[in-house]
């Protein structure tokens, strides 16, 4: 058989089978503009519904890994500067108080005025912790960091956030000004906005009242929130340990109330206890 003698295939008109016509069936797969309409609309309204949700979750991981930045960053500082110092500086809360609890002496209002130790004798001088070298230890330690600018004075100069102090983040009509401070006069806003506040080559904002006490750290600096418990937070140096020769690190005030967060922020131990 030659090369062109092979049969004829069968003729699919002439077997009695119709082309399929698929004009139809190419019709019925596509979507209509109204269909395409809803199906934007609706993925409209879940992006609408979700994408806060992620950039709130993005915000608070980052502030998170912030956190973490700045803790270990003003430790180390903070352990290199005792380190060239040849000891610890007397500037620093028991982590654990040895003693047992103080009770109130005298009131003055609805605030006590003078505390004793159970059996009516004076509290000790290191109750709380010892404070007489903060001064020096914080200027050891900025030593240690790369500040970039000062601010002295934030009421005037305005040079860092203005951060609310507890008279405003726990702001109660029926309560007077002195049971909303408490203990803590130095947490007022006029008082925080006097601190000394240094600007460190990273964007970080440390601040601290000179007796030693309060120590503030915006870990993201002027960018925002400024707000307690999110990127701004109230760090104390601890003693770890029954006696001086502890170690001393920073940490967060538990159970202390001079303490600040705002709504749905977290204080600096529950910060360093869960994440």
């Amino acid at each position: 058989m030659g090369i062109n003698q092979y049969p004829p295939l069968p003729s699919l008109i002439r077997e009695g089978v119709k082309p399929v016509d698929t004009s139809n069936n190419i019709r019925r797969a596509a979507f209509t503009l109204a269909e395409v309409l809803i199906t934007l609309g609706i993925i409209g309204v879940v992006a609408a519904m979700t994408m806060p949700v992620l950039i709130n979750n993005y915000q608070k991981h980052a502030l998170k890994n912030q956190f973490k930045v700045a803790y270990s960053l003003l430790n180390q500082a903070l352990l290199s500067a005792i380190e060239k110092n040849g000891g610890a500086f007397n500037c620093w809360y028991w982590k654990t108080i040895p003693y047992p609890g103080a009770v109130c002496k005298k009131w003055d209002g609805s605030a006590c005025a003078e505390y004793s130790m159970p059996d009516g004798s004076p509290l000790p001088a290191d109750y709380n912790g010892k404070f007489d070298e903060c001064a020096n230890m914080y200027n050891a330690l900025h030593s240690e960091l790369k500040v970039v600018s000062e601010c002295k004075n934030n009421s005037t100069n305005h040079c860092v956030p203005e951060y609310k102090g507890k008279d405003v983040v726990n702001a109660d009509p029926d309560k007077t000004m002195t049971e909303i401070l408490g203990a803590c006069p130095n947490l007022a806003t006029s008082n925080l906005n006097r601190f000394s506040y240094k600007i460190l080559s990273n964007g970080i904002i440390t601040g601290y009242e000179r007796s030693g006490w309060v120590f503030i750290v915006d870990v993201n600096g002027s960018r925002g929130p400024n707000k307690w418990g999110y990127d701004v937070f109230l760090f104390a140096p601890q003693l770890h340990g029954s006696n001086s020769s502890g170690m001393i690190i920073f940490g967060g005030m538990k159970g202390n109330g001079c303490n600040l967060k705002e709504p749905g922020g977290y204080y600096t131990h529950e910060m360093l206890e869960n994440y």
